[in-house]
């Protein structure tokens, strides 16, 4: 068997609607309270989705947060932000950059990140 080397990391931040204020997301807390504060979340189904749940769980508020929750699968999270169907969205970095009509808010804290 060989060994495993890492040779890429795709961060995990955070999507607006352009022009939309952008939350505070510099700390654990922080974060905590923006997501809370969000009338609706999107995550993938894929690898960033897995890592938001995880997060919402380890920071107890998974439970408070499912209703808000919406799940997209085949298409950008900043996309379904950039079309207003969510508030905020949580996705590899590299693949919010990119979307027009969506700003990056900035990644997750370093502690959160996957």
């Amino acid at each position: 068997m060989g060994t495993r080397v890492d040779f890429a990391r795709a961060g995990v931040g955070v999507a607006v609607k352009a022009g939309a204020p952008k939350p505070d997301i510099g700390s654990t807390e922080a974060f905590k309270h923006a997501m809370l504060a969000a009338r609706s979340i999107a995550y993938s189904t894929g690898a960033s989705g897995i890592i938001a749940a995880k997060i919402m769980e380890r920071l107890g508020i998974a439970e408070q947060l499912k209703d808000k929750i919406k799940l997209v699968d085949g298409v950008p999270v900043a996309e379904i932000v950039a079309k207003r169907g969510a508030e905020i969205g949580i996705q590899q970095i590299n693949v919010i950059l990119p979307i027009a009509g969506a700003d990056y808010a900035g990644p997750l804290p370093a502690e959160l990140q996957g």
